[in-house]
């Protein structure tokens, strides 16, 4: 199957299952064609495993096409990362800076912790021959909150606009600190490396350091390029540009893409006008970013739903619920300790609520990126074992959590929490 065919095979399905989705089953619109892959794909293994004319393999031979990871991690996360950020109100951002990036740091290094620790310890327990720092990895890959899911999420919920200010700011930062954390961690894991500190610095000073470098230099060069043009199409193909080329070149460089793609983003969004062609340029760039997120979000959700096709599910049943428990247990801790701990001036703790912890904790979902990541792990002995404990935490999280976040949180809750910030 030609890379075409197979791009018009996933365009097809996605249309076909968010149609189904819309029309028969009002669910909002990348997790309803995500259910609906899911459940194809439960069907096929069921069919394969009642037949005898056919296999899995009969089903999933085109997945195998197809480089889910580096689609994930090398492409479409920089255009969502991008898209998500053109939304970001710098004035809130700077009002609650302190509450979204101390949960964007000291959240997702205390989950690591918090569940990479447990994990092990089970593993001791069970002797499933997992140690502290491949069960730390798992951590890693499955503690910051997916900004494609979360962002998704919101679209679909009128939340009070302080509060989607700390809720989407956190996870498109989070998620640029947890692949940092990731790859040092798999450096140590994976291959021998015992210069812990040497390497952390390097990582963070070439990955975070390097990507607010080059996003910062996007932003205003696509800012210039933008006032200095009148055609909507050059305008919309400029920003399209700084989203893909840019995040490729930030990759080449060596420094984090999602931090670049992040950073550009909120400059892009925040453009100041001149004269009234900006305004209008603002807004056609607006209708055209939230086109391109609609369709590769949903094009996304629909390949996470296929990849249990590739999973040996029957092998590690037992683990997925363990792993959703953990998860959630990580994110509670993580959320918890830095909201009433680690604010440096305690104005946020003294008016927080368990209200917001809780939405917090429950409203911290997991998506394509964590697929991504734990896709990419080297051979080991518990490689498909961690790939099945990552897929059921997305799951879950994009269904049970996604879909009941509204009735578990009402509106005047939602009210409540805001007017505490």
């Amino acid at each position: 199957m030609s890379l075409f065919e197979l791009l018009a095979l996933v365009i097809t399905m996605t249309a076909v299952f968010s149609v189904l989705s819309e029309s028969l089953f009002s669910l909002p619109k990348v997790i309803g064609p995500m259910i609906a892959a899911f459940m194809l794909s439960l069907g096929m293994i069921g069919y394969a495993a009642i037949s005898t004319d056919v296999d899995r393999d009969f089903f999933s031979h085109w997945l195998l096409q197809f480089d889910f990871s580096t689609f994930v991690l090398d492409g479409l996360l920089g255009l969502l990362l991008f898209a998500g950020a053109l939304h970001m109100p710098v004035k809130l951002l700077e009002q609650q800076s302190r509450v979204i990036f101390s949960l964007a740091i000291f959240a997702t290094l205390i989950s690591t912790g918090v569940v990479g620790g447990l994990f092990w310890l089970v593993s001791e327990w069970f002797d499933l021959g997992v140690n502290i720092w491949v069960a730390l990895v798992f951590g890693a890959l499955i503690s910051p909150t997916d900004p494609v899911a979360v962002l998704a999420l919101l679209k679909n919920m009128d939340l009070p606009e302080r509060l989607e200010t700390i809720i989407s700011g956190e996870s498109l930062f989070n998620d640029a600190v947890g692949v940092v954390v990731f790859t040092v961690l798999t450096q140590i894991a994976f291959n021998n490396e015992t210069d812990v500190g040497s390497l952390s610095i390097h990582v963070l000073g070439m990955e975070v350091g390097g990507g607010l470098l080059v996003g910062f230099v996007l932003g205003q060069l696509a800012c210039l390029l933008i006032r200095s043009s009148n055609d909507e199409a050059t305008q919309a193909l400029i920003t399209l540009a700084v989203a893909s080329g840019g995040y490729v070149a930030a990759l080449k460089l060596g420094v984090s893409g999602p931090i670049a793609m992040v950073v550009a983003g909120i400059i892009v969004g925040n453009i100041r006008a001149r004269g009234h062609d900006g305004e209008t340029a603002k807004e056609h760039i607006n209708i055209f970013w939230n086109i391109i997120d609609d369709v590769l979000n949903a094009v996304l959700f629909v390949l996470i739903g296929m990849q249990l096709l590739q999973l040996p599910i029957a092998t590690s049943l037992w683990l997925m619920p363990l792993a959703i428990v953990l998860s959630l247990l990580g994110r509670f801790v993580g959320v918890t300790i830095p909201t009433l701990v680690l604010n440096p001036t305690k104005q946020y703790a003294k008016k927080v609520t368990w209200d917001l912890i809780a939405m917090l904790t429950w409203g911290g979902l997991r998506g394509g990126v964590s697929v991504a990541l734990v896709l990419t792990l080297p051979p080991s002995p518990m490689r498909d074992q961690l790939q099945v404990m990552t897929y059921a935490i997305v799951i879950f999280s994009v269904i049970v959590q996604g879909l009941s976040m509204s009735k578990v949180f009402s509106k005047k809750e939602f009210l409540a929490i805001d007017k505490s910030l």
